[in-house]
């Protein structure tokens, strides 16, 4: 798995987290509103992307999403608190380096994005919570895609 160093701190994304942090991931991106971002006709996946992006950025939750997403380098991510994502959310927003403050800004391309297409990518299975499985006649195991995908 792919590290990230911010001023001398190695850092992981978040994989096999427990569902406790799965919910807390999922309201803070609801506390977004790009859990109801979907593709514009005519949209392209660049353009769709650069729109999270946006939405991401523009958010005054952005720090407490990356603490959600990324984990210190050597923890595991059924370990992850909300403690601990507070402290890196700190940590990360107080970056004064150019260099890390340019990594920083790749990766939440690379994180935002990377969660929805998870996301995306099982979208077709998964009924919406408004929906029953069975009125869009899928069996109740394809809704574990959807918890698969958020918890990476």
């Amino acid at each position: 798995m792919e590290t990230m160093e911010f001023q001398g701190r190695k850092f992981k994304a978040v994989q096999h987290a427990t569902f406790a942090h799965d919910i807390h991931l999922m309201n803070l991106i609801r506390s977004t509103g790009m859990d109801q971002a979907t593709i514009e006709p005519g949209e392209s996946p660049e353009q769709f992307g650069e729109r999270l992006i946006e939405l991401a950025t523009r958010s005054p939750h952005l720090f407490e999403i990356l603490g959600a997403l990324i984990i210190p380098d050597g923890v595991d991510g059924a370990a992850w608190t909300r403690e601990m994502g507070v402290e890196t959310a700190q940590f990360l927003a107080g970056l004064t380096d150019d260099e890390s403050k340019r990594r920083l800004h790749a990766q939440i391309a690379s994180l935002v994005v990377g969660f929805f297409v998870r996301g995306l990518s099982s979208a077709p299975t998964s009924p919406r919570s408004s929906t029953g499985a069975a009125d869009l006649g899928h069996d109740s195991e394809s809704e574990d895609i959807t918890i698969t995908a958020i918890g990476g």
